[in-house]
């Protein structure tokens, strides 16, 4: 009767010794990050969390709202009375609404700051399944504006979908609304 030493053979010793390099090698994949990803992601929640404040905005203060956008920035506008096209710059009680002209006025919306999107970033927008061809620089002409997305009193919104996109990099964020209030918004990337 033979009796056997406790211990391993050299092939389950090497078997492991792959498994554990295998694992290793695996985390180290895990972890190597691109963290245009997550400037992506942080811009497109920015975006997304604009976008919703105006459209509660634009509900609470029953105020249609305009949003106008450029490769690199956007900006938005309120349709309020133009009171540089009245007959009078200062409006009597007696003014019926047939009187004034409606305009859309820049806007300010509480409690966002907007600030353009970094250097290497870009937009791109495509409106109720259509793409927009955007400017490089935001329209400063009041008579000129028209926005490419709306915000409605009503709640509403225009669908879309905007685009944010990094030179070089494969891969984008998208912020998108349904037309009812509700904005969404992810990363996307794509293989090579």
């Amino acid at each position: 009767m033979k009796h056997r030493s406790a211990g391993f053979t050299l092939i389950e010793i090497l078997v492991v010794l792959v498994i554990i390099a295998m694992l290793v090698s695996m985390a180290s994949i895990n972890t190597s990050h691109d963290g245009r990803y997550d400037e992506l992601k942080n811009q497109s929640e920015k975006i997304k969390f604009q976008l919703m404040t105006a459209s509660d905005v634009a509900l609470f203060e029953n105020r249609n709202l305009g949003v106008l956008f450029s490769k690199t920035e956007l900006q938005f506008y309120s349709y309020d009375i133009d009171l540089t096209k009245t007959e009078s710059s200062s409006l009597a009680v007696s003014d019926t609404p047939s009187n004034q002209e409606y305009s859309w006025q820049p806007y300010t919306v509480r409690n966002i700051k907007i600030q353009p999107l970094p250097e290497n970033m870009s937009y791109s927008l495509e409106v109720e399944g259509q793409e927009v061809a955007l400017s490089y620089a935001l329209k400063q002409d009041a008579d000129d504006i028209n926005p490419d997305m709306y915000l409605l009193a009503a709640g509403e919104q225009t669908p879309f979908k905007l685009k944010l996109s990094i030179e070089d990099f494969n891969g984008f964020a998208q912020v998108r609304g349904n037309g009812v209030g509700q904005f969404y918004n992810e990363v996307i990337r794509e293989e090579e």
